[in-house]
């Protein structure tokens, strides 16, 4: 959470150490490097123009109403949120939520088991839309707009709207970045093709639902033993997909014990889905741009279709 240290706000609930700009640049400093997307302009940048901030950002003067931009619209961010106007009523705090996606406030956790037909719909997925957050809680949501700069300095973000692929300076008084992280695309060979695709975010899931719907492929390899990766194992083959998975480490799940995660990977080779343990992938073969096979260093395995769990 970043409060404009030039500024004294009326919110303890939001309020972070009084330790000046230093204090302040510090703390961005830590977050440079775990922030999708966003650049970070200042020290004296002339990427905002005062007349580009508009009349409803940076209140001043006698209109008291501050305003609180949360950039990222899921569990973190729309917590965040909703916790502020829990503290907060309208007429002192507005309060903006920028997501890049199609989504607020949904259960990622929730993506291989739509995949795998266990939910039906993906909305299912969706604990609040926007509409929701708008008209029950007082909260701008806004899905389809990305943050693509802050300049602390001036205390704006640059947001782009997906709809028309325009870019505008938004005010604030506090900003809360809840993006989460970037997943881990490994630079191999090959890793550019189509088909290789990530689970991080519901547009992702319906992104893998259309694959599968318009390519209808037979086999498919995921690439990390973690969470996210069994649970993608278990969705396509309830889907009818032949399905390996493939892990660096001695056992899947390495959050447990070696010796569980041996009995993992034991419960999931009696269902058919074989593990391929210690075994590092050494890139990717395709067929006219999409990938058509998973190299490791010890086989190579037929994939119509690559799911990467390899965390972040």
């Amino acid at each position: 959470v970043f409060t404009d240290p030039r500024r004294r706000t009326r919110s303890p609930a939001l309020r972070i150490s009084p330790a000046g700009p230093a204090g302040f640049r510090g703390a961005v400093a830590q977050i440079k490097g775990h922030s999708r997307g966003l650049d970070f302009v200042g020290g004296g940048s002339s990427e905002v123009e005062p007349d580009t901030l508009g009349t409803q950002s940076r209140r001043v003067g006698w209109d008291l109403t501050e305003r609180l931009i949360v950039v990222g619209g899921d569990a973190a961010g729309m917590s965040a949120a909703s916790q502020a106007r829990r503290r907060r009523p309208p007429e002192e705090l507005e309060i903006i939520a920028l997501e890049r996606g199609s989504f607020t406030s949904y259960s990622a956790c929730g993506i291989p088991y739509y995949l795998g037909g266990v939910v039906p719909d993906l909305d299912r997925l969706v604990s609040r839309t926007p509409e929701v957050f708008r008209e029950r809680y007082a909260i701008d949501a806004r899905t389809h707009h990305e943050v693509n700069a802050i300049d602390l300095d001036r205390g704006a973000v640059r947001v782009r709207s997906k709809a028309d692929e325009s870019d505008r300076w938004e005010g604030f008084d506090h900003l809360v970045i809840a993006t989460g992280a970037t997943p881990i695309r490994p630079p191999l060979p090959g890793s550019d093709a189509q088909g290789i695709l990530g689970v991080q975010v519901l547009d992702d899931g319906r992104e893998i639902h259309d694959v599968m719907a318009s390519r209808d492929p037979r086999t498919a390899v995921v690439v990390g033993g973690g969470y996210v990766g069994l649970e993608m194992a278990e969705a396509f083959k309830l889907s009818g997909l032949e399905v390996a998975v493939v892990e660096l480490a001695t056992a899947p799940m390495s959050t447990l014990d070696p010796d569980m995660g041996s009995l993992v990977a034991e419960g999931m080779r009696k269902k058919d889905i074989p593990v391929y343990t210690e075994e590092p992938v050494e890139g990717f073969e395709s067929s006219r741009g999409w990938v058509s096979a998973v190299v490791t260093a010890g086989r190579k395995l037929s994939a119509d279709i690559v799911i990467l769990g390899v965390g972040a």
